[in-house]
């Protein structure tokens, strides 16, 4: 699992891990668009939003915040991860939305500078 963090980053060893909690159950939602194409003409057509399945995938989530060093060798401090596992297997890497909202900048509704 540390592995797959790893790769994302400058200097992979000087990672920092912090587990923050135990595995919890998660759901990913995963639009399978139609693949009919009379359906998907008679939708053109009509201007009518064309509809869409969407599959649920059981996982894992953990969060883990990393801490390692950027190009100068300083460490950047810690960030938050949310990591998804299934089947005993990495299926995910993504920041956490805490993060994205804390690197979207203030005027765009986040809270960067």
């Amino acid at each position: 699992m540390q592995e797959a963090i790893k790769g994302r980053l400058k200097d992979p060893d000087s990672a920092q891990f912090k587990f923050k909690e135990a595995p919890v159950i998660s759901f990913d939602v995963i639009p399978q668009p139609t693949t009919n194409a009379k359906l998907f003409a008679e939708c053109a057509k009509n201007n009518i939003t064309i509809p869409t399945r969407y599959t649920y995938v059981h996982n894992w989530k953990i969060e883990v915040q990393v801490n390692a060093k950027n190009s100068f060798g300083g460490y950047v401090g810690f960030k938050e991860y949310d990591i998804r596992i299934k089947d005993g297997k990495v299926t995910k890497v993504d920041i956490s939305i805490g993060e994205f909202i804390k690197s979207v900048p203030a005027y765009m509704g986040g809270g960067g500078q």
